[in-house]
């Protein structure tokens, strides 16, 4: 295994699959199951985050907050007189935001987590970590203002919008996402439980216009869970803030460090090429590195996140995807044989000319036998690929490149094909037309091209 792909094992295969391996890894070197606690605010407590990663001998840790309910009823009674900045101003955005004038529904999260500092939260800056902890442990976190448009927020056009930033994660393996990312050195990251919010990213897929064409969320990278400003206590489980062990080294310390490898349109990223997994059960790891040529049979990868993965000859041969993001992706040439793809996002970012890679590039990919569905392939390039046997159920492929791709045998059932570009041969028309599709009136049929799809290392043409 590469260096990188042995210090990262630990956060993919979980805890007891990786003690398993400690024959084969110096176990005091890693971090599994979750970040060590330390030096708490409020107790000493172990905050489980989902993942691990291999520090050497330094790690990062986060410190807590956790209290008992008769600690928090003290903290709350203490504090209760002391409000933060704009905590009577009105609640907008729980009910429903708004996209283009449509209102757009939120869903409730188990856990999320929010990056701030006392300048965000109107406190001066001699009030200490523990002083703003405990203000907010005792009366949550304030309500904003009253926009309540998404495209506004994303782009921090509204001084007035109703919502702040969350993300699913604290920070992201690749430190460019996450809570603790936007928190910096000094700042909170407060974890919430069963919080009312809206996936960024996926509502405004294909409604922002960019360049004379409807894109995505032109902040694509930072997998926001935008929620209304108002947080209750109730809802507030821990607070904690960065803390470096003496031995220890900062999460971007450790990555500057990390071995790279270069990358298709990022320069390059985390070098995980040669990782061989097999009969594996992946959670919410984060792949967001280069992977080239690896090995990852059978595995089922359940919301794990590949955002961003260099993934070219890779072998995913019988692994399962379930609410797995990768948009976008960049694995020409890898095999998904047999695969299954469950409400998975694989789309692009953008239109071609909205920046490089922004695409998911799926050229000469194998896709034989791949069952998916409720899946997004928008603006992917499936430019030379294999999809003998494959079967679509209610995915959508607006804006995708399907030229050069035979269709003969393929099922369509419920798809979108808003804008695709499809080689206009019979056999395409009659799996495209049919299987009650939709949007297939704007479908772009091509001139089949005389070049040659399957070349490897070529590029194909546009």
């Amino acid at each position: 295994l590469a260096k990188a792909s042995r210090e990262f094992l630990g956060a993919l295969i979980g805890y007891d699959q990786a003690k398993a391996s400690a024959k084969n890894f110096s176990q005091g070197n890693y971090l599994l199951g979750g970040l060590q606690i330390i030096q708490a605010i409020g107790e000493v407590a172990t905050l489980p985050l989902g993942f691990g990663v291999g520090l050497g001998k330094s790690s990062l840790g986060l410190r807590a907050g956790g209290m008992s309910e008769s600690q928090l009823a003290a903290v709350r009674a203490t504090y209760a007189e002391v409000k933060l900045e704009g905590s009577s101003a009105a609640v907008a955005g729980v009910e429903f935001a708004t996209v283009n004038g449509n209102k757009v529904y939120p869903q409730t999260y188990g856990r999320l987590y929010h990056g701030t500092n006392n300048a965000t939260l109107g406190l001066p800056s001699s009030m200490s970590t523990n002083e703003v902890a405990q203000q907010i442990y005792a009366n949550g976190l304030p309500a904003r203002g009253t926009n309540i448009d998404l495209i506004e927020h994303a782009l921090n056009n509204a001084p007035d919008r109703a919502f702040r930033g969350t993300t699913a994660v604290p920070l992201s393996q690749e430190k460019n996402a996450g809570a603790a990312y936007w928190a910096d050195d000094g700042g909170l990251v407060i974890e919430m439980k069963g919080v009312r919010g809206y996936d960024v990213n996926a509502a405004l897929d294909g409604r922002v216009m960019q360049n004379g064409r409807y894109g995505g969320n032109p902040k694509f990278g930072e997998q926001e869970i935008a929620v209304p400003g108002a947080i209750s206590p109730e809802m507030i489980t821990r607070i904690g803030d960065h803390e470096i062990q003496p031995v220890g080294m900062t999460w971007r310390e450790w990555y500057a460090t990390a071995p790279k490898a270069p990358h298709p349109t990022l320069g390059e990223l985390l070098d995980m090429r040669g990782l061989h997994l097999k009969n594996e059960q992946i959670g919410k790891a984060e792949f967001d590195a280069v992977l080239d040529g690896s090995t990852l049979r059978a595995c089922t990868f359940s919301r794990t996140v590949f955002v961003h993965a260099s993934a070219a000859d890779c072998d995913f041969t019988g692994s399962r995807f379930i609410v797995a993001q990768m948009s976008p992706i960049y694995a020409p040439e890898a095999i998904f044989k047999d695969c299954v793809f469950e409400s998975c996002f694989l789309m692009g970012i953008g239109p071609r000319n909205y920046s490089k890679g922004a695409f998911s590039d799926l050229k000469r990919c194998d896709f034989s036998g791949v069952h998916a569905n409720k899946t997004s392939f928008n603006r992917c390039d499936f430019r030379g690929a294999k999809l003998s046997r494959a079967r679509f159920t209610h995915c959508e492929f607006f804006e995708a490149d399907l030229r050069g791709v035979d269709l003969k045998g393929v099922q369509f059932d419920g798809c979108e094909f808003g804008n695709a570009q499809i080689d206009d041969t019979p056999d395409a028309r009659a799996v495209v037309l049919g299987g009650e599709n939709l949007e297939f009136d704007s479908i772009q049929w091509a001139i089949p091209h005389p070049h040659s799809y399957d070349l490897r290392n070529k590029e194909t043409p546009r």
